[in-house]
């Protein structure tokens, strides 16, 4: 857990990836088992030196470099004349791509192999309890992850043809990759497989090291800002580790042909002592650092995190804000400029906004359960939430229902139930339609410009029809 602070020094991390290697080969339960001639064993072993090689240069490298770390945009390294020269003409063959450790054989009808479902018809009671005690501590079935080869292998390529067929020319020379892999009380047997993994599939040639980093120890990388120490448990970290990348010069690619799986858990397998609103208290932190006045967008949208920013109840951000100042990182507006300039802006200051309250029926107009556009709305009591409730009242006269997607209130063109769709304006170079724009007036109408009719709250659900300032039902008001 992040709330208990450990004082590991990248050294020190480095050191414990090395015997965290050492002993995945004293320890793998498949080595023990094989024969001495096995031409996959024989390969372990010439290669453990390499491994050790490669973690104890995991260490130097860290070592030496721990004065100058810093985050900056990446800069190709000069290479003296000679050397450039000096590399071979063509395409990398698959011989020079050889991974750094061969994968031993494969059994066709062990648990998991190529990639199959792990299928077990009985039972014994001993092992519904393993398989119990693996969805208590991990939220996945970690006795199938037991029984499964370490060096399991998936099966065929599934990747696009393209990324199969590609090739790669030699000069100049690809980079070479350190694997940085997070893990916090993982599983013992998926952490390790994801390591084989690694070993199995990555060219020998580029693989520089394997780093393994324990997501308690916040300390670690602490001078280049790697965590915020004041985040706790999980959530957010992602996104405030995304946009410190960006602005402060480096950069975050998505490689569509390196394929990672992922095990996509029904819950969460941490705790949270004080309640999930620490997520909300992590988003916060993140957004007073990195995203400006646009901050006010979420804050509009969670009504907790605004609460917690008006108690200041977030926890000292000021060597967050010193380390983006030292980094000399650029502006959110920057950020969404140059980085994310096909991403729709809402306005950071909109006429009116927050819930739309009937003077008639006292409700709040509510877009219901799981309405992602094209269903009705409904008239629902207020709570004050946000949520459903929350709409906003934009420039451009539109009423817009944006917590996750950009969707607008729209009208038929006679009048009939009003309903969600996906908003036609999304900045430069588009408009508002007719029958999306909506005129507030001064009897606290909303007409609707493209039917020049009303919104009520009368009947099952809320509608249009023809508009009457006396009809307390087509009153409406934000608050």
């Amino acid at each position: 857990m992040r709330l208990l602070r450990r004082h590991y020094g990248p050294l020190k991390l480095a050191m414990v990836g090395v015997v965290f290697v050492i002993f995945v080969f004293i320890m793998h339960k498949d080595v023990g088992s094989g024969s001495k001639d096995d031409p996959w064993l024989k390969n372990i072993v010439e290669r453990k030196d390499q491994v050790l090689d490669m973690m104890m240069g995991a260490v130097n490298n860290i070592r030496d470099s721990m004065p100058k770390l810093q985050i900056n945009a990446p800069m190709q390294q000069e290479e003296p004349e000679q050397k450039v020269n000096s590399c071979l003409p063509g395409y990398y063959t698959p011989a020079e791509l050889k991974s750094f450790m061969e994968r031993p054989p494969q059994d066709p009808n062990s648990p998991g192999a190529d990639g199959k479902a792990f299928k077990k018809d009985k039972w014994t009671p001993e092992e519904t309890k393993r398989k119990d005690d693996g969805f208590t501590k991990h939220c996945f079935n970690a006795y199938a992850s037991d029984q499964i080869s370490l060096h399991r292998s998936l099966g065929p390529d599934s990747r696009p043809p393209e990324c199969i067929e590609q090739k790669f020319k030699r000069c100049p020379p690809l980079p070479t990759t350190s694997v940085i892999i997070v893990f916090h009380n993982e599983a013992w047997s998926t952490l390790l497989r994801t390591v084989y993994s690694v070993l199995h599939t990555s060219p020998a040639i580029l693989l520089k090291e394997v780093i393994l980093v324990d997501d308690a120890s916040v300390d670690d990388f602490e001078h280049i800002g790697s965590y915020d120490d004041q985040m706790e448990i999980w959530g957010g970290e992602n996104v405030e580790m995304s946009f410190r990348v960006w602005q402060c010069g480096g950069q975050l690619e998505i490689i569509p042909c390196s394929v990672v799986g992922h095990v996509f858990r029904t819950k969460s397998p941490h705790t949270f002592p004080k309640g999930t609103q620490v997520i909300t208290r992590n988003q916060v932190r993140l957004a007073e650092v990195w995203m400006d006045n646009y901050k006010e967008i979420y804050y509009r949208r969670n009504q907790q995190a605004a609460k917690m920013v008006r108690e200041r109840n977030y926890g000292d951000i000021s060597p967050r804000l010193k380390l983006k100042e030292d980094l000399k990182c650029k502006n959110f507006s920057w950020y969404l400029q140059n980085i994310y300039p096909e991403m729709f802006i809402p306005d950071l200051s909109p006429t009116y906004y927050g819930a739309i309250k009937n003077e008639g029926s006292q409700s709040c107009l509510d877009v219901g359960e799981s309405n992602h556009g094209g269903k009705p709305l409904i008239m629902y009591p207020c709570h004050g939430m946000g949520g459903n409730q929350y709409f906003e009242y934009s420039t451009q006269k539109e009423l817009r229902h944006n917590i996750g997607k950009q969707l607008c209130l729209i009208s038929k063109y006679g009048p009939g139930q009003v309903e969600l769709k996906e908003c036609q304006y999304k900045g430069k170079g588009t408009s508002v339609p007719g029958n999306e724009e909506w005129e507030f007036t001064k009897e606290r109408l909303l007409k609707n410009i493209g039917s020049n009719l009303c919104l009520t709250s009368r009947g099952e659900h809320p509608s249009t029809i023809e508009c009457n300032p006396g009809d307390i039902h087509q009153r409406w008001g934000f608050s």
